[in-house]
């Protein structure tokens, strides 16, 4: 599953999977817990190529 583009869209899935996860759903907590490690993968390559070449005084 990819990640969706939109921020708006992310957190209302990541909600929606949350509440279902709450309530007792294993696969949605399964399901969330990958998508929150696929993001924050993402996430951290995405800040690391937004710093290259960087110079810091």
């Amino acid at each position: 599953m990819t990640r969706p583009r939109d921020p708006l869209q992310r957190d209302r899935l990541e909600e929606r999977l949350h509440h279902r996860a709450l309530a007792g759903d294993r696969t949605a907590y399964l399901r969330l817990r990958g998508l929150r490690r696929l993001w924050r993968a993402q996430d951290a390559i995405r800040n690391t190529r937004n710093h290259q070449g960087e110079t810091h005084a």
